[in-house]
């Protein structure tokens, strides 16, 4: 993938906000928008929810969005802001697992969806799972191998 030139969409206040309201309204319209192939609205949709109410879920969504926006550090962002809340949020980390393979980092991409399997199974990530495990290995043995020279 290309260099990310966006900056990261916004992140709500660490303390967050408690209009449950407004973020329910937001993630519905995010919904709408992601449905109509609408991703950059989306992501504005979701962030709005996300100054409404943060929660892991909202993150994640988010996520997918920026990644198929070819957006994988904006992606990995937010997949962390989401495992910060819940550890074990299969959505966050298979979507973690897959922007870090876009971006080369077969390592941080197979113990995330390595972990995502291990939360929740998904048979539709195992190519994926088995082409990262592969790069991981080779890039492992590689740096065996100069550290042994």
């Amino acid at each position: 993938m290309e260099p990310e030139s966006e900056p990261l969409p916004a992140m709500p206040p660490s303390e967050g906000g408690d209009d449950w309201e407004g973020a329910g309204a937001q993630k519905e319209k995010a919904a709408e928008l992601k449905s109509n192939g609408d991703l950059s609205g989306a992501v504005e949709a979701y962030t709005a929810a996300l100054l409404c109410q943060p929660s892991a879920l909202t993150f994640a969504a988010r996520a997918d969005c920026l990644l198929k926006l070819k957006r994988p550090k904006a992606a990995v962002a937010d997949c962390n802001a989401a495992l910060a809340v819940n550890p074990d949020s299969a959505k966050a980390l298979k979507i973690k697992g897959k922007a870090h393979r876009h971006l080369g980092e077969w390592a941080e991409s197979f113990a995330a969806l390595a972990k995502a399997n291990a939360v929740d199974f998904d048979p539709d990530i195992q190519d994926t799972f088995k082409f990262v495990q592969a790069k991981a290995k080779v890039r492992k043995l590689l740096r065996n191998l100069l550290d042994t020279a």
